[in-house]
């Protein structure tokens, strides 16, 4: 039964893509937005909730969820999209996060074609449809030049964070030329976030590291080389600047030209939310925030731009309070505690403090890191 469970969830994981891909071709064809992918989240979620049945964790997310999904001034179907994302991260977490990892997915052995066949598909679907949706130009006044995104049926940074990891699992299926060039691509979409992940991961699979402290330096290594990579690209020298000045930015200034540069405006949406909420809640909202996607109606009425804090710490804590934001964090390092793979654990921190991870589908992230690490541990052990 478990096992069925198991290989029933992956699937499910491979198809909420192409869910998405469908929904594209219905906003292009028809203007509607119709949310498959979704559905198929509820799906993945309730098995989650079956196979955790008798646990108490899983009372306390159907708690959460249900709270959450009525709290708040949005409506009801709205909030539940952002619930669903954020529990099934957790919950992926919680799964994978088993000492009994190799065993729960010793199924993935004979589904190597089907995850070639994934890859390859997603990677020409998004071609495709960034090719019709063609280049888009975002940026500031204040910025010299604005950066190129190229957004298909998914935006950059989702694709980019799914490319670095589908990379690693080409590479752990000893695929590793056409790992590479996959997550090279990274460097096209127009990302940083993305770049940082995939030198990292890159590098970090090359030599083999494993030690935390090890990890940390090739992420600032990482981050520093994207800026430098940008600053190149942009021909804009205080880019070169503000990398050399990093550690003297003040982020959290709403005054700081190089801050508002290096961040690209996130200082600003930052100290606007985090003074709202730590000056403006109630006792109440201090420990449940103001309800799930407020942040994006909050900075409509403040910036009138409505975005997510490109935060997920700053996000959660906005709209879930220090209850939301602390559960989630006990989740990242419950599976840390578990599990021991840093480098899952800092791809997380990484993307969620930089731009953000459950929002684009952190459930399906973490299910492809888990899969790469499943075939290492596989070719270590036919190497013993």
């Amino acid at each position: 039964m478990q096992t069925n469970l198991n290989k029933v969830l992956f699937n499910l994981v491979l198809s909420i893509l192409f869910f998405k891909l469908l929904e594209y071709f219905v906003k292009i064809q028809y203007d509607q937005i119709i949310g498959f992918s979704n559905y198929v989240k509820v799906v993945i979620l309730i098995i989650f909730y079956y196979i955790y049945r008798f646990r108490f964790e899983t009372y306390l997310l159907v708690v959460i969820l249900f709270f959450y999904t009525f709290y708040g001034d949005e409506p009801a179907l709205t909030n539940i999209q952002y619930m669903v994302d954020y529990e099934l991260t957790i919950f992926a977490l919680i799964y994978y996060g088993s000492s009994e990892i190799h065993f729960k997915l010793n199924f993935l052995d004979s589904e190597k074609i089907k995850i070639y066949i994934y890859i390859f598909l997603f990677v020409v679907f998004y071609a495709v449809t960034a090719y019709i949706n063609g280049p888009e130009l975002r940026g500031d006044e204040r910025i010299a030049e604005p950066r190129i995104y190229y957004n298909g049926f998914i935006i950059a940074h989702a694709y980019a964070y799914l490319i670095v990891t589908m990379s690693l699992l080409l590479i752990r299926l000893k695929n590793t030329k056409l790992g590479v060039i996959l997550v090279l691509s990274t460097a096209i979409v127009g990302t940083r976030t993305g770049i940082v992940l995939a030198s990292f991961a890159m590098i970090r699979d090359i030599f083999r590291i494993n030690k935390i402290k090890h990890m940390l330096l090739l992420f600032i290594g990482g981050f520093l080389l994207t800026i430098l990579f940008f600053a190149y690209f942009d021909k804009y020298i205080e880019n070169i600047i503000n990398m050399f000045s990093f550690f003297t930015l003040d982020i959290f200034s709403m005054d700081s030209e190089k801050a508002f540069m290096f961040t690209s405006g996130r200082n600003i949406i930052w100290v606007l939310a985090l003074g709202h909420y730590f000056n403006e809640s109630s006792f109440f909202q201090y420990l449940f925030g103001f309800g799930t996607f407020s942040s994006m109606s909050f900075n409509e009425l403040m910036i009138n731009n409505k975005i997510w804090l490109h935060n997920d710490f700053f996000d959660i804590l906005f709209n879930m309070g220090a209850f939301g934001l602390f559960y989630y964090i006990y989740g990242i390092f419950r599976f840390l505690k578990k599990s021991r793979m840093y480098f899952i654990v800092l791809f997380i921190f990484f993307a969620g403090f930089s731009n953000g991870f459950f929002v684009y589908d952190g459930f399906v992230l973490i299910s492809f890191l888990m899969y790469a690490e499943y075939f290492r541990i596989s070719n270590l052990r036919k190497k013993i």
